[in-house]
């Protein structure tokens, strides 16, 4: 698999026009991500397994201090089964999921 088949999780709920944060916190309630020690949410096992999910490497900086994480990226095959796990939820559910409307320039709601 390569990279340019990967997208964060950023990426994925944007093509697929919802809330990344909401997207997450579904993923959890749902037992297909789960928090590691450090509190990060990521792909529990057999999501990665089944070539849903990859766990990326990945840094950041913190003051002067560089840190490493873990990033969940999402696959072709992933976003295929996100698609079905958001059309399978009940319509109160994937109601959650909405982004919340764009605010324009001036401060409007488009």
């Amino acid at each position: 698999m390569t990279n340019s088949t990967l997208s964060d999780m950023r990426t994925s709920a944007k093509t697929l026009n919802v809330s990344r944060a909401k997207l997450l916190d579904m993923l959890e309630r749902h037992h297909i991500f789960s928090r590691n020690p450090q509190g990060q949410r990521l792909p529990c096992a057999k999501f990665i397994q089944q070539g849903y999910f990859v766990r990326k490497d990945a840094c950041f900086q913190c003051g002067d201090v560089q840190r490493q994480c873990l990033k969940p990226m999402t696959t072709e095959k992933g976003m295929d089964f996100l698609r079905d796990f958001i059309n399978k939820l009940p319509p109160d559910e994937q109601a959650q999921l909405e982004p919340k409307p764009q605010r324009g320039k001036h401060g409007h709601r488009h």
